[in-house]
C-alpha cells in the first residue's frame, strides 16, 4: 500500500509538473498556432508579435498581428492590428471546441490595392480553407464558438487617402450546433468588411474627383495617385 501510494504521489507530481509547462508555454503555443495556421488559411505571411494570455481566466491580448499581402502587390501588408482582446472560456481549450466570449479588434489598418483585388484574392483563399470539407488541415483544426466580436476604430488606406472604416459589431459566430474552424472565423470577419472597405474605398475616390477643382496640383497628383491604385491589370 505504501509503494503504490507512492506511486500515485509520482504521478501526481508529474501531472501538476505537466500543467506548469502547458500553462507557461501557451503563450507561445497560440502564437505559433496563429503563424502556422494564418498562412495555411489566407496563403500570405502571417505574423504575430506577442501573446499575453492567461488560463486561468481566459482573458488576454494579441498584439501586432501582420497579415501580408497576395505576390504581385506594393504593400508588403493587407491587414495589421495594433491589439486584439480576447475573453474565452478556459475549459473548452481542454476540448474539441473551443469557446470565445468576446474577440475585440482594435483599429486594424487596412491596405487597398487594384480595387480591392488584394483583399478579395485573399478571401478567395480563405473561402477555400473554409469550405474544404475533404482538406487534412481544415480537419485538423479545433472547431470555435465566438458570443461577440468586434471591430472598432479601423481604417483604409487607399493610395495617398486614409479613411475611418465602419465597425463591424458579429454575435454567435459557430452557435447552434455549427461551430467554425479558424478559417470559417477569419471568413466571417472579412466578408462584412471587405464590403465596408469597399464602399469606403468608392466615397474615397468620388470625394477626390468632387473636390479636384479646388484643391489645385497637390490634389490631382492625389487623385492621379489614387485612380492608379484602383487600375486594374
Amino acid at each position: 500500500m505504501k509503494k503504490a501510494g507512492t506511486i500515485l504521489g509520482v504521478l501526481a507530481a508529474v501531472l501538476v509538473l505537466a500543467l506548469i509547462v502547458i500553462f507557461l508555454s501557451l503563450n507561445s503555443l497560440v502564437k505559433t498556432g496563429v503563424e502556422t495556421v494564418g498562412p495555411q488559411v489566407t496563403k500570405t505571411d502571417v505574423k504575430l508579435g506577442s501573446v499575453s494570455l492567461s488560463p486561468l481566466s481566459g482573458s488576454g491580448q494579441l498584439k501586432g498581428l501582420f497579415v501580408g499581402n497576395p505576390a504581385g502587390y506594393s504593400s508588403p501588408s493587407a491587414i495589421k492590428v495594433g491589439e486584439v482582446r480576447v475573453k474565452l472560456q478556459p475549459k473548452s481549450l481542454l476540448t474539441d471546441t473551443i469557446v470565445i466570449d468576446e474577440i475585440y479588434i482594435e483599429s486594424p489598418e487596412i491596405t487597398l490595392e487594384k480595387m480591392g483585388k488584394n483583399l478579395k484574392e485573399i478571401q478567395a483563399n480563405v473561402d477555400a480553407m473554409a469550405g474544404g470539407g475533404t482538406n487534412d488541415t481544415a480537419k485538423a483544426q479545433k472547431k470555435l464558438i465566438v458570443k461577440d466580436l468586434t471591430v472598432k476604430g479601423g481604417k483604409v488606406i487607399v493610395g495617398s487617402v486614409t479613411v475611418p472604416l465602419p465597425d463591424v459589431h458579429l454575435t454567435n459566430i459557430g452557435v447552434g450546433g455549427k461551430p467554425v474552424t479558424a478559417a470559417g472565423l477569419i471568413n466571417e470577419i472579412l466578408k462584412p468588411t471587405l464590403s465596408n472597405v469597399m464602399n469606403v474605398a468608392g466615397e474615397a475616390l468620388k470625394k477626390v474627383g468632387q473636390t479636384l477643382e479646388n484643391v489645385g496640383k497637390e490634389g490631382v497628383d492625389k487623385a492621379k495617385g489614387l485612380l492608379d491604385v484602383f487600375k486594374k491589370k
